[in-house]
């Protein structure tokens, strides 16, 4: 049963934040990836800005086995979407080939074609494993944080489905170089929350994220709401918006 919270989450906006002990990292996650050096020193000033609040920062993180978990995600993720896309294809009148369908998105049918359930099994399995990994990880921490995104916004094009020198699990791996922290998010179904707390030297955004135990949403707007307000993001326009 999901925790019911105490009060509207409305009232948790400037509500005196409790002090909490944090985990941060700026570990990729990935054995060969990294992270930007500008994201690196963004993550380490809001760590000394919640140290500032009060706040015990430890840096740790949870540790899983990451190609065992990327391809439990790629499973997850590929298990049955072969066949809303033979649904689509026959709404449509039209054939699934490469003239119909991205190149990525054709190798994404594909290997969902070859799924079984046994194969969903199993992913489930290990993701069940990773969840419960990071279950025991906040028995000790009240949060987790970590970069939004391990590298600065690129040029349009790298994550393209029109590119034909990567697979789907290559693509995957691909993207996971850049979202790895948000993913585990969406697959502990706990709450986090990412927050434009920093700017590069050229002028692009840098989000941190917080992640919290599971129920605790009300956890996240307290201190997203007290961040708001010692390093606000108001006044940072980019040259091209829509207020210019």
């Amino acid at each position: 049963m999901i925790r019911q919270p105490v009060r509207p989450y409305a009232q948790e906006l400037n509500a005196p934040t409790e002090a909490l002990r944090i985990a941060w990292t700026v570990d990729s996650w990935q054995p060969e990836g990294s992270v930007d050096s500008e994201i690196v020193r963004c993550v380490e000033q809001v760590v000394s800005e919640c140290e500032r609040a009060g706040h015990e920062l430890v840096q740790a993180s949870p540790v899983f086995d990451y190609e065992e978990y990327l391809h439990a995600v790629c499973v997850a993720w590929a298990f049955g979407m072969d066949v809303g896309l033979d649904m689509f294809a026959a709404v449509m009148g039209r054939k699934i080939s490469e003239e119909t369908v991205e190149p990525v998105l054709l190798s994404f049918y594909q290997y969902s074609k070859g799924l079984t359930a046994a194969d969903m099994f199993m992913a489930e399995f290990v993701l069940n494993k990773f969840r419960r990994t990071f279950g025991k990880f906040f028995e000790k921490y009240d949060m987790l944080l970590t970069p939004t995104l391990n590298k600065l916004p690129e040029p349009h094009g790298k994550y393209s489905k029109m590119r034909t020198d990567v697979d789907y699990e290559g693509y995957m791996r691909l993207c996971e170089e850049t979202k790895v922290h948000t993913t585990a998010a969406n697959v502990t179904g706990q709450p986090a929350i990412t927050l434009p707390l920093g700017q590069s030297k050229s002028g692009l955004p840098i989000g941190i994220q917080f992640m919290a135990r599971f129920g605790e949403e009300d956890a996240l707007i307290r201190i997203a709401s007290s961040l708001e307000k010692e390093m606000p993001w108001c006044n940072r326009i980019p040259p091209v918006h829509v207020s210019r």
